[in-house]
């Protein structure tokens, strides 16, 4: 067996790997057991609204990097790492809006477990980011390689964290306005 047709098989086994496990902590971290979150009304129309967002987004980031690659010009990236993060720029955008429009958490996420399983993932995705550039695979003769990916991932939880927590300072001072108002009446 060739060393590609190896490679492309521990690939797949871990993406099959990782997917059993995702469906099993998302279960846990679920207060009903069940995989899928329960949004009310509201919610489901404001993720579809972020469903949109990410996807003109997407296709304004591919219309770019066409763009680039027909005038020729050479990135050095790996391809993949260029539509991975143009999948992930676009899964940003999703998710912020969604969490500023309060359509991120459903009525049967447990949000400690959610945040605890985000830091974990963080963290491993960062360990390996360290140990890429540590033994030298992240930037191999010039060009970013797909071991750059891990600290793409991480880079996204440590931006939802800061929004939420953004979010959260926002939110607190704006019930301390409504306070004040209250008050003044």
């Amino acid at each position: 067996m060739s060393i590609v047709a190896k490679t492309t098989m521990t690939i797949a086994a871990m993406v099959i790997i990782g997917i059993i496990i995702s469906i099993i902590v998302i279960k846990a971290c679920n207060s009903n057991g069940k995989f899928k979150t329960d949004y009310d009304e509201r919610q489901k129309l404001m993720i579809g609204k972020s469903y949109k967002c990410a996807m003109i987004t997407a296709w304004v980031l591919m219309a770019v990097y066409i763009v680039i690659d027909m005038g020729g010009v050479v990135l050095p990236v790996e391809n993949a790492v260029i539509v991975f993060t143009i999948l992930l720029i676009s899964l940003m955008v999703e998710v912020m809006y969604s969490v500023w429009n309060d359509a991120y958490w459903g009525r049967n996420n447990k949000l400690g477990s959610y945040i605890a399983m985000f830091i974990v993932v963080t963290l491993i995705n960062l360990s390996s980011s360290v140990s890429s550039v540590m033994d030298g695979t992240m930037i191999v003769d010039g060009i970013l390689t797909t071991r750059v990916i891990g600290f793409e991932c991480a880079l996204i939880f440590i931006v939802f964290g800061i929004e939420m927590l953004v979010k959260k300072i926002v939110e607190k001072k704006a019930n301390g306005a409504e306070e004040d108002d209250d008050e003044e009446s």
